[in-house]
Order: C-alpha cells, then structure tokens, then sequence
C-alpha cells in the first residue's frame, strides 16, 4: 500500500496545481484552507468510524455471534 501512496500524492498534486501553473494563475495555501481540511478530515474520520462502533457496541454478543 506505501508504494502506491506517494506516487498517488504526487499526481493528486500534479493534477491540482499544474492547470493553474501552466497559466500563470497564482496558487495560495493559507493555514485556514490547511486547518479547514484537516478539520473536515478528522470530523468525517470520527462520525464515519464512531457510528457504526456505537451502534455494534449496543448489540448484545450472543445474539451477533448467532448469525456468524
């Protein structure tokens, strides 16, 4: 999965800044934009991994492994 990853970042990269490059557009990363994303990440991260967890964890075991 490592070997993949980098090379996936840089296309991603290559992909958002090349267009604007190419025609002289400036690209600017503020920390607000860096915060912003990282926030969005952490909250999607936490709802999507948090919800389904508090939802198994309210099911009673014998009746989980039952169907297993």
């Amino acid at each position: 999965m490592l070997k993949l990853e980098w090379p996936l970042g840089i296309l991603t990269l290559a992909s958002a800044y090349g267009p604007s490059v190419a025609a002289g557009w400036p690209t600017i990363i503020t920390s607000r934009s860096i915060l912003l994303a990282v926030s969005l990440s952490m909250a999607a991260g936490l709802f999507f991994g948090l919800y389904p967890a508090n939802g198994t964890a309210r099911l009673n075991p014998i009746a989980a492994l039952r169907y297993e």
